[in-house]
């Protein structure tokens, strides 16, 4: 008698031991996804802010370069060299915002 209640007992022992490694298991893996997803929008926002900073350094450098030498001439290309930017910051700043929401 006492053996079948040993055995039931390491049964039941087992089993619960299955349970805990299990939610412990669901626990980190619901932790590592988090994480995950916090470490690529980072990597990808610093990405992104790169491209912004990389599309920013002729503009500027034609920019302060245009005062230094008080040329008007390269207006037409400062003035294309602003737009595009312009336009590839705010992309950036949208594909930023929307990849945040995304891997909420």
């Amino acid at each position: 008698m006492s053996t079948k209640k040993e055995a039931v007992k390491r049964k039941m022992k087992k089993r619960v031991a299955e349970w805990v490694v299990k939610k412990k298991i669901k626990k980190i893996k619901k932790n590592f996804t988090k994480e995950f997803k916090k470490q690529l929008r980072f990597g990808i926002t610093a990405a992104i802010g790169f491209l912004i900073a990389y599309a920013w350094r002729e503009p500027i450098l034609t920019f302060f370069g245009g005062i230094a030498s008080v040329v008007t001439k390269n207006t037409a290309e400062f003035q294309t060299d602003f737009l595009t930017a312009t336009m590839i910051t705010v992309l950036g700043v949208v594909i930023i915002l929307l990849i945040s929401r995304w891997l909420k």
